[in-house]
């Protein structure tokens, strides 16, 4: 019984409505790069129900997984998004700061294995696969929406549909060497960042989109 009045609802009961809406798997995603092959993890959602769905690439913070990546795969789940959320840091073996990659363009590759992966999944459509991500993977996000990243690491004619970066670091882009943000796909890129964000300051990332040429301004 989903419960009454005077009894609360069972959270064992398929009729609860706080049990969880998608089904999840952890899955081990082969990453190829430079000669080098490796497998890195990932926790993949699945709304309930025979639809063929869009999807969402979540890649954490340069901390690895934490609530911010639950949240969001929470919320798109909700919203019927298969979730895929990246753990960059197992495959590496990094427990500390002073052992992460010298550049989020490292993990580009992997990225790019999780959309070649969702791409080939039944039930989802192969064309409505997006990245979002926290810190460095922001950086991420913002750096797989450029042509030369996606010609890089993507296989075929494969690209995101969309980007969706949380405080990406903005101060860095077509000023530090390796974070050139030009010559994008043509993807939309949704930059989503806070005033009280100390890695920039409160107009970094508006100065950055007029910093863009008009054809590139247009998708950012």
């Amino acid at each position: 019984m989903s419960g009454t009045a005077n009894q609360p609802a069972d959270p064992y009961d398929r009729a609860f409505p706080g049990r969880l809406s998608a089904k999840t798997s952890f899955v081990a995603l082969e990453v190829s790069h430079d000669g080098r092959v490796w497998h890195t993890a990932g926790a993949l959602a699945e709304p309930h129900g025979p639809a063929t769905r869009a999807a969402v690439v979540i890649v954490h913070g340069s901390g690895g997984i934490d609530s911010r990546g639950e949240c969001a795969a929470r919320a798109l789940n909700a919203a019927g998004f298969v979730t895929l959320e990246l753990d960059l840091w197992a495959a590496r073996g990094v427990h500390s700061p002073q052992e992460r990659p010298k550049h989020p363009a490292e993990t580009l590759p992997d990225a790019f294995a999780a959309l070649a992966y969702l791409t080939q999944r039944r039930g989802i459509d192969s064309a409505r696969i997006a990245i979002t991500g926290f810190s460095w993977g922001g950086i991420v996000s913002m750096l797989s929406a450029t042509q030369h990243v996606r010609d890089t690491f993507a296989k075929g004619a494969q690209k995101f549909a969309a980007h969706a970066p949380f405080y990406p670091a903005c101060w860095l882009y077509n000023c530090v060497p390796g974070f050139e943000f030009q010559a994008l796909t043509g993807a939309p890129v949704f930059i989503q960042a806070g005033a009280d964000d100390l890695y920039d300051d409160p107009d970094t990332c508006e100065r950055l989109v007029e910093s863009l040429p008009a054809a590139e301004r247009a998708f950012v």
